[in-house]
């Protein structure tokens, strides 16, 4: 609801996001987003999932897309949703995680959509200031 009590508009979102592991550390990107909420905030690779694709499918092309890298074994962790309250509208982003293998830790940023990247651990993940908490929460549920 908005300040006059009016429904916002409501949209719905598949995302397939990819912990890609090489040796032992995770990849997490930092997100530059118009959104001050997202600004900033670090988390794991991926994207929204295009019309007729598969979950596996839009997870290779976005890897792929904003990482530059080649993953190989997607293993299915889970399916989180997240409900985000923006200015503007309401979003339920159904996130599709998961774990996948690369043999290099070479990364290409694309302008625009990451300016930053690190390899982390799981522990120091879960400790980092600045995560998206839907992407903590999947770390969490996911890698017990």
């Amino acid at each position: 609801m908005n300040e006059m009590n009016v429904p916002l508009p409501r949209k719905q979102l598949p995302v397939a996001v990819g912990a890609i592991e090489y040796q032992g550390r995770f990849l997490i990107m930092r997100r530059v987003d118009e959104i001050p909420a997202l600004n900033g905030q670090w988390e794991f690779p991926g994207g929204k999932i295009e019309f007729g694709e598969s979950p596996v499918e839009g997870l290779l092309r976005e890897l792929r897309e904003e990482t530059g890298l080649i993953v190989r074994d997607p293993e299915l962790l889970g399916i989180h949703s997240h409900v985000w309250h923006f200015p503007q509208q309401d979003v339920q982003a159904f996130l599709i995680f998961y774990r996948v293998q690369t043999d290099t830790d070479q990364i290409h940023l694309i302008k625009g959509e990451n300016d930053d990247y690190k390899w982390v651990t799981l522990e120091e993940y879960l400790v980092h200031p600045d995560v998206l908490e839907p992407n903590r929460e999947l770390v969490k549920r996911f890698y017990r």
